[in-house]
């Protein structure tokens, strides 16, 4: 929580501190040293702060790694600083003075999509390791060539065409082909030309 009225630390402590281990700073400077040595897994940023204000701290922490979601407060007549946090990647702002149920959902909310996006890219990582080309097995010259193209057009931006009778692996190969490849980030479509 990176506020610098005190009563804002104690506030959020009060509220939180059952369900959350807060740490508090009262600078951005300071919520920086935090993150460099803790794991932190949301950050509550005041916009307002002495120092490096809010938008700059909040450069900052995605700078140092800092991939979680990160909820700006704000007062009422500072919206426009607000959307710009949200461009710069914040998951959400409220508007003081908040509700505290409201934060408490809002908060709620940022961990759940956190969490979600971090398993979609264990599973998105898991693709990546199950279709490789190195783990294929074949002892056949003629796989092993394809092998061998693959993993070269793979480097490429081309579009990649795999043909072949029905049950050779022509999808596997075309996934190893993709989860090899710069695009492996984009979405793989497998087409059955035949069905076509």
């Amino acid at each position: 929580m990176v506020d610098d009225e005190p009563n804002m630390a104690w506030l959020f402590s009060q509220a939180f501190s059952a369900d959350y281990e807060i740490v508090a700073a009262s600078s951005g400077e300071r919520a920086l040293e935090i993150l460099r040595s803790l794991h932190v897994d949301l950050i509550m940023l005041d916009l307002r702060l002495p120092g490096a204000d809010g938008i700059a701290t909040l450069q900052a922490a995605r700078r140092y790694g800092f991939g979680g979601p990160v909820i700006v407060m704000t007062a009422f007549g500072e919206i426009k600083t607000a959307v710009e946090a949200m461009k710069l990647g914040a998951h959400d702002y409220i508007t003081k003075p908040f509700d505290m149920d409201d934060l408490r959902l809002t908060i709620q909310s940022a961990l759940r999509c956190s969490r979600m996006l971090k398993e979609a890219h264990r599973l998105s990582q898991g693709l990546e390791d199950t279709f490789r080309l190195r783990d294929m097995i074949t002892v056949s010259p003629g796989m092993l060539r394809v092998f061998a193209i693959a993993e070269r057009v793979s480097a490429s931006d081309a579009s990649i065409l795999v043909q072949g009778e029905s049950g050779t692996g022509k999808e596997l190969v075309a996934r190893a082909i993709h989860y090899g490849s710069p695009r492996k980030d984009g979405p793989f479509v497998p087409v059955n030309c035949a069905a076509l």
